[in-house]
């Protein structure tokens, strides 16, 4: 457990409100990186350019593997090309309509 004091008004606090909300959501939450909360990362299981793909999220537990989709117009907007199988992907996850599906992804350099 973390607890964190600041002060009433205080712009921390309202940075903090904001990375805490995608906490909740299933997010990690990442000290002194503001820009990089809420990422997520996993490996492409399935990728057809012409339709859509499947992320493995990377987790703790191996018995229950998570998945969300990705689409063309997203990879493209993020000027990600010739991807395929196992590749490693940094994303934020997004939820519409009941369907989880990867935004503002990038290649995991590590």
């Amino acid at each position: 457990m973390l607890y964190v004091l600041v002060k009433d008004g205080d712009s921390k606090s309202e940075a903090f409100d904001r990375i805490s909300k995608g906490v909740r959501r299933g997010a990690a939450m990442v000290l002194n990186a503001e820009e990089r909360a809420g990422e997520r990362s996993g490996t492409v299981v399935h990728y057809n350019p012409e339709r859509a793909g499947v992320i493995a999220l990377d987790s703790a537990s191996d018995e229950q593997t998570q998945t969300v989709l990705m689409f063309g117009p997203d990879l493209k907007r993020s000027g990600i090309t010739d991807l395929k199988r196992d590749d490693k992907l940094v994303f934020r996850v997004r939820s519409e309509g009941g369907v989880s599906f990867a935004v503002d992804l990038r290649r995991d350099e590590q």
